[in-house]
């Protein structure tokens, strides 16, 4: 069976803020900076604490 391709890219910068660009849809991108992760995950991480950063940070994006 095979997989079908993820349609996003993700980068994590030096300074911690994230990259994400949707690889099918020219122009659909957004920069997180790491302050904006730092405050979401707060309210996130205890709701759903078996969640990894990326899984957190996927979700602010999507």
């Amino acid at each position: 069976m095979r997989k079908k391709p993820r349609d996003y890219e993700m980068r994590v910068l030096d300074d911690g803020s994230v990259f994400f660009r949707n690889t099918e849809i020219p122009g659909l991108e957004r920069l997180i900076p790491f302050a904006e992760i730092l405050k979401a995950s707060r309210r996130d991480f205890w709701l759903n604490p078996n969640r990894s950063l990326w899984q957190h940070v996927f979700k602010m994006w999507d």
